[in-house]
């Protein structure tokens, strides 16, 4: 590009000098070639101290290969039409389908019923149960006549005795068995031992080192 100026044009606006308003043409050989985009620079009132701000008013995805189709430039549009359905959508609208339909309707078995023939009812047994034999309560004894003939209930035969209740002793509480010294118990008891023998010994041979220094002096 031997002249940048022909690939952008920017100007100020007459009223303000801190809005510009600038061109640019598309790069060759890219996919922004042939476009044309507007945008804006907003400096700064202490301007050269801030960075301007730099809008772009054309949209970048200038896709539209003929003249009028200005659908593609829509974003609406332009989704609606690469949106594709999903494998899920299907799947839920068969559920769908699914629940609207209405249930198998049950048969009516009164009504089978009613049309089949009715079995004869079973014959009456002539030999009808014997009744079971009501307990009589036990019989009055009959008193002589003196006694004003009150009848006076005869107490039963045999009456079971209440079964004597043994009270038995509260067991004492058994004696817990003393752990029993195991092999771990013993050694340590030898090792403590050991040591205690060990130290006496050095407390003695302490003791006859400074008697023999005090016989020295």
């Amino acid at each position: 590009m031997t002249d940048p100026s022909d690939q952008y044009f920017a100007a100020p606006l007459e009223d303000n000098m801190f809005d510009w308003h600038f061109t640019i043409r598309g790069p060759r050989d890219t996919e922004f070639a042939g476009g044309v985009y507007h945008g804006r620079i907003l400096l700064p009132s202490d301007y050269p101290f801030k960075p301007p701000n730099i809008i772009l008013l054309t949209s970048v995805r200038w896709t539209c290969p003929q003249c009028g189709d200005i659908n593609a430039l829509i974003p609406e549009e332009r989704e609606m039409e690469t949106a594709t359905e999903s494998k899920y959508a299907s799947q839920i609208a068969q559920l769908h389908i699914h629940n609207m339909e209405t249930p198998d309707v049950q048969p009516d078995h009164d009504a089978d019923a009613s049309s089949e023939p009715t079995a004869a009812p079973a014959p009456a047994d002539s030999n009808p149960p014997s009744a079971v034999p009501s307990l009589a309560p036990p019989p009055l004894a009959e008193v002589p006549a003196d006694t004003n003939d009150l009848p006076v209930p005869v107490p039963p035969l045999h009456q079971p005795a209440p079964a004597p209740v043994v009270h038995r002793p509260p067991t004492p509480p058994t004696a817990v068995a003393r752990r029993q010294p195991d092999f771990v118990d013993s050694v340590l008891q030898g090792i403590s031992t050991a040591l205690l023998l060990a130290l006496i010994a050095l407390v003695y041979k302490k003791l006859l080192h400074l008697n023999g220094n005090m016989i020295a002096d």
